[in-house]
């Protein structure tokens, strides 16, 4: 998140809050933190991407990633797509 927040104040972006919210496809752990910015940068997949717009329709949202589908992992912690979209 660091790395990432240096690379946009370089470029002349105002970070105004850092926020590591581990599973944005979950709304309760989207809904705890007090979300300041009017644009947020996310790392999530689609899901989480449209789940975070939904809670907060007021705020943009930038994706960083396209989502190829939904993975799953297995006992040990390989993740493999279980369905392309």
């Amino acid at each position: 998140m660091e790395e990432i927040a240096d690379r946009l104040r370089k470029e002349g972006f105002e970070i105004v809050q850092e926020e590591l919210i581990p599973m944005m496809c979950s709304v309760d752990l989207v809904q705890r933190p007090k979300i300041v910015a009017d644009e947020v940068v996310s790392l999530a997949c689609i899901s989480g991407d449209i789940n975070f717009q939904t809670l907060y329709p007021t705020k943009k949202i930038v994706p960083a990633n396209v989502s190829i589908g939904f993975g799953a992992r297995d006992s040990q912690g390989n993740i493999f797509i279980t369905k392309k979209i």
